[in-house]
């Protein structure tokens, strides 16, 4: 196994423990986890391309990995209260979206749909990370910035959705 990819898998073995430290109020040690969660996140990407590790088992698990830390995170911030229940909703629906959507795909294609991240896409991930530091620091203007995250949130998955019609409409064309 490549080195990228045990980084990635720390970063899912993190998660547990920011879930847990967020949920017994021990703040300070959820933010060092979260914090050493993007780290990771950067970093196995980072040695994936330096030394050549890109992986079909890497571009499976690394975005995995994100989406269980930032939903997970906004669940547990509605939990709790720190959150509006209504933004772990969204959170949550676009990645069951977009989950669907790779399996209406294969469902009607009998391929995989391999997904490579959009700009806004990526984009909406740094916002999402930054919004729970936000509200993991109590900043007053956790709120404002969240909303601002919602909206590309929306967007990108509008985003992909389009990607993947088109992409379900080319292999219409191909197949005929």
């Amino acid at each position: 196994m490549s080195l990228a990819n045990k980084i990635t898998i720390l970063r899912i073995f993190l998660i547990p423990i920011f879930i847990i430290s967020l949920m017994y109020s021990q703040r300070n040690l959820a933010i060092i986890i979260f914090l050493l969660s993007i780290i990771t996140d950067g970093l196995d990407g980072i040695v994936a391309r330096r030394f050549s590790q890109r992986s079909d088992l890497g571009s499976f698990l690394d975005p995995l990995a994100d989406k269980l830390l930032l939903t997970s995170s906004f669940i547990v911030l509605a939990i709790r209260a720190e959150v509006e229940p209504l933004v772990a909703i969204l959170v949550v629906s676009r990645e069951v979206i977009l989950f669907l959507g790779w399996v209406t795909f294969y469902l009607l294609t009998g391929n995989l749909l391999a997904v490579s991240p959009t700009i806004i896409g990526k984009f909406t991930t740094c916002l999402q990370m930054t919004t729970i530091i936000l509200y993991l620091l109590r900043f007053f203007f956790a709120y404002p910035f969240c909303m601002i995250m919602l909206a590309f949130l929306v967007f990108s998955t509008l985003e992909y959705l389009h990607k993947g019609s088109r992409k379900l409409t080319q292999h219409g064309m191909e197949t005929k």
